[in-house]
């Protein structure tokens, strides 16, 4: 027999009910304890670009700053600082170039918020803006490559394999890709091949495979060497 329980059919206040009702909740924005730092952001103003410069010098010289940041500050200490769930894909502060508007390029620490925020508007980069991409239509046609380089946070074991993988816009002769759906091609031999080259997915005519991994069946994900040539 399963018991009963006392709150089935009643209501029951919520822990926090009274402390909220009232405005004595306390709230991490509210909080302040001795030495504490407010922190402000500068963000990137484009898509997508190399950046060329960054320049907060008249943001360190502010009043009652007490430091500002850049990601070449913080690679003294964490030497690839990127982080993210299946890839280590996102800078902690924009690092060489921006991936998206609004990314974090520099960061303002001060005691006071409001001399935080004015030093942030203080600094200013110089970028040379690449393609970006808008829409998820587009991209499946775009020449833009946001990121060149994948690098598996080691969260999920099907992407491991794919650490350092250089992402290119076109296939070249002997070049290792990344296929799926891997089929024979019957009396044509060799395999058909649909590969993702990093800018766009294209059929492929593969006459040599060479130290396949993890293959099992069409549609798996492996790592091939190939003589490719682009099918018309």
């Amino acid at each position: 027999m399963i018991p009963s329980s006392a709150a089935v059919g009643r209501s029951i206040p919520r822990l926090e009910a009274h402390a909220k009702v009232t405005g004595r909740a306390e709230y991490v924005h509210n909080l302040s304890v001795p030495g504490m730092l407010m922190a402000k952001v500068f963000r990137s103003t484009v898509a997508h670009g190399r950046i060329r410069s960054i320049d907060v010098s008249a943001a360190r010289a502010m009043p009652g700053v007490f430091a500002v940041y850049t990601c070449e500050d913080i690679r003294r200490v964490i030497a690839e600082p990127y982080y993210g769930p299946a890839f280590h894909d996102q800078p902690i502060l924009a690092l060489d170039k921006v991936r998206y508007a609004g990314e974090p390029v520099a960061v303002v620490l001060a005691a006071d918020p409001h001399v935080a925020e004015a030093a942030a508007q203080l600094i200013t980069a110089d970028y040379d803006e690449l393609p970006a991409v808008y829409d998820e239509i587009e991209a499946m046609t775009s020449e833009a490559v946001v990121h060149e380089v994948l690098k598996p946070a080691g969260t999920f074991a099907d992407v491991k394999d794919l650490q350092d993988r250089v992402l290119k816009s076109h296939v070249q002769r002997g070049e290792v890709i990344l296929a799926s759906k891997l089929a024979p091609m019957g009396s044509a031999g060799g395999w058909s091949a649909v590969i993702a080259s990093g800018k766009r997915a294209m059929t492929v005519r593969v006459n040599d495979v060479v130290g396949v991994a993890g293959f099992a069946l069409p549609g798996n994900y492996v790592d091939i060497l190939v003589n490719a040539q682009q099918d018309n």
